[in-house]
């Protein structure tokens, strides 16, 4: 039997791919340059979004920054307490402050040296 498929997010108009749920995780991978919330410092997602992912099984979100290469993860249940709503001009969206997310260091590089 072949393990299930990662179930595809989406977000937008027009929809398009935000991430994916696979083994209880959404995994959202993103510019950390563009999309991490300043002020305060946070991380946030679509509510429709994060509703998606709930409704596909996640009780884990996981955030990989593609400009650091740092992932933070945190449980469903910690940004449904300690998450906040806001919308800044691109619809309904939910954040978590970033001292509530666990960052795991970037992978080490192997260089070829020849």
């Amino acid at each position: 039997m072949k393990p299930p498929r990662p179930k595809p997010i989406y977000a937008g108009t027009p929809p398009r791919v935000v991430g994916t749920v696979e083994g209880g995780v959404f995994t959202k991978p993103v510019h950390g340059s563009r999309h991490m919330l300043l002020s305060p410092l946070a991380w946030s997602m679509d509510v429709v979004t994060f509703q998606e992912a709930l409704n596909a099984g996640a009780d884990f979100v996981l955030i990989q920054d593609k400009d650091t290469g740092i992932e933070y993860r945190a449980s469903t249940e910690t940004i449904v307490k300690k998450g906040f709503r806001l919308d800044r001009g691109h619809g309904p969206q939910v954040a978590l402050g970033l001292a509530h997310w666990e960052a795991t260091p970037p992978k080490p590089v192997q260089r070829k040296l020849w």
